[in-house]
This record gives C-alpha cells, structure tokens and sequence, in this order.
C-alpha cells in the first residue's frame, strides 16, 4: 500500500484542534500551489499523487464557512516510528505509545522549520521523528535536508553518525523522516537528557543558526518491559576462528544480539526446530576485538528457544540465547 493511500484511511477529529484564519492573500497562495502542482503533473503520475491531492483539497475545504476560511493545526500523522521500522523490516505487532515522547517541538532559522514530532529509545538505539519544512515553500524536493551534526546525551558528546531508518515526503511541503542514533550503554530506567544539533545538508557543513533542541526521554517503561541476558560464550567455527556471543537486549521493539568475530563471520540464529530467523539489521566489526551486533524483530523468548548455531562441518555445540 502506497503512503498516500495510508495517509487518507487516517481520520482526524478537526474539532480537537485549535484554527486560524486564512488571509485573502494565503487563499489565492494555496489555490495558486494547488492549481499548479497539478498541471504540473504528467498524466503517468496523476494516479500516483490523487490521494495526496485530495487531502489537500479536503483540508481547505472542510474549514470553509459562509463567511471565513480557516485552516486547523493539524499535528503530525501518529505512528510514523512504526511506519518506518515496518519499511525497514521489522515486524511490528505492540503498540509502541508507552516508550515514545511526544515532543512536537519547533525551532525555525533561515532554512525553514524543523519540528521534533516523537523520540523512541530502544535498548541501545534512539529514533527520532523529525518534520521539515524548508523556507521556500515552493521547493518540494526538500534537498538537502536537515541533519544532526552534534548528538549529546546527559552532556556527553556521543559523536555518532545517525542513519535515516524511512521517511516519506508528502503533497504539503512535508519531509517526514526517521533518524536511528545507535548509542552503547543508554542508562536504560532513568530520565534521559538529550542535546541534539541539526545542520542544513550535512554533518560537516556548519550553518550560523543550527536547529537546537534540548529534550528528556524517560526509559521506566522500558525497563520494565525489557530484558538483558549475558551470555558470554564462544562458538567455534572452525581451528582458527570462532565467535564470542555476549549479550542480548530484548524488548518489546527488537532484539539485539552483541558478538564479536572476525569479518566475515556472523553467526546464525534459529529456534529449537531448525527454523532459520532472519534478521533486520547489523553492523559487521572488522576485527575480533571490536563488537559486532545483529538486531531482530522482536522475539518470543518465553514459548520458543533460540540457539547460535555452528557452520556445517563444525563440531561446536549450538548456544542457547535464552535459557
């Protein structure tokens, strides 16, 4: 299914919200953009942009009375963590509300604005939700984008490189996009403060007046409803390489294996029947002394065992995961 088909199955209570009025000069501003994307459009793309063009025209006109024209804050479309992780492979079946934070707040420079819509900390990753909206409103590419160049968190600078999980841009001016911050040992159960720095374009370039935000993220929930198993045992793959299997972080989102091996050597999950669980993302060390992780989909550890199994050819015994 399109995002476009998406967007128009989300039903929003207009009343909830508060409204502005549309200037005479901002009416014929929308009437003019929206006349002029689509004789813009080629006819191959008509079918492709009709969803989005019509909750463009739908907005306007369900604010229409017989004397004003106003148009409603609509927040940004809920769920959009759980529609990025769906993209990028992850099965996702809970509802995440209880380890996300609402943020929804705003800075704005001479780029345009950025919003800060939710932030989700998962074990040892933090996902951010971000909204841009450049200062030309007439440039749809939305190219480049903002992007964290300094990430801190309780004041220490992590210097990480985030990477965009998903996004999607809409018909309104929107880029709505998913950044994932890999992050070794998040302080999982307290309160967390992060400091974060967007440039425009990239994380080299440095711009006068940067987006700023400074936000805290409470893990309580999480803790609650996660679990870390060390397991700090080493499968042979064969006489002169082997893999050491730490740790595993499993919560309600994911489930994250930590290892370490030489390249090249990743090891191999299944359950106790031989079924072979794929996974959705990793990062591959060069060398044995650094940590490599894998990360599932979110497994059921109390009605099914998972076991790291050897290569063929190997006599190393499987290593059960969670005994």
């Amino acid at each position: 299914m399109s995002i476009y088909k998406e967007l128009n199955d989300v039903n929003i209570n207009l009343s909830e919200y508060m409204e502005d009025e549309l200037t005479s000069v901002q009416i014929r501003k929308w009437n003019s953009r929206v006349i002029k994307k689509i004789r813009k459009t080629k006819q191959s793309r008509s079918m492709k942009y009709a969803g989005a063009a019509s909750i463009v025209i739908l907005a306007i006109s369900i604010a229409i009375s017989s004397d004003q024209v106003s148009f409603a804050k609509i927040p940004l479309v809920g769920g959009v963590i759980e529609k990025a992780l769906e993209r990028a492979g992850f099965r996702v079946q809970a509802d995440f509300t209880p380890y996300k934070t609402k943020l929804d707040s705003t800075v704005e420079n001479e780029y345009g604005k950025l919003t800060l819509g939710e932030v989700m900390i998962d074990g040892d990753q933090l996902l951010i939700n971000t909204n841009y909206i450049p200062a030309d409103e007439n440039n749809l590419d939305l190219d480049p984008t903002p992007y964290p160049k300094e990430i801190r968190m309780n004041g220490k600078d992590l210097g990480l490189t985030p990477v965009m999980t998903g996004g999607f841009r809409s018909f309104m001016d929107r880029s709505l996009i998913i950044y994932t911050v890999e992050i070794k040992e998040i302080p999982i159960g307290k309160s967390i403060h992060f400091h974060i720095s967007f440039n425009y374009g990239d994380r080299q370039k440095t711009i006068d007046h940067p987006w700023v935000f400074d936000f805290n993220v409470p893990t309580q929930q999480l803790e609650k409803d996660s679990k870390t198993i060390k397991i700090d045992q080493v499968m042979k793959y064969d006489d002169e390489h082997s893999v050491l299997i730490k740790s595993m972080i499993a919560t309600p989102i994911s489930t994250t294996v930590h290892y370490q091996a030489e390249a090249g050597f990743i090891p191999q999950l299944e359950t106790a029947s031989g079924v072979e669980i794929k996974s959705v993302s990793r990062l591959s060390a060069s060398t044995m002394k650094s940590e490599s992780w894998i990360r599932y989909s979110p497994l059921d550890l109390k009605s099914e065992k998972y076991y790291f199994v050897p290569p063929k050819g190997s006599d190393s015994p499987r290593i059960l995961i969670n005994p």
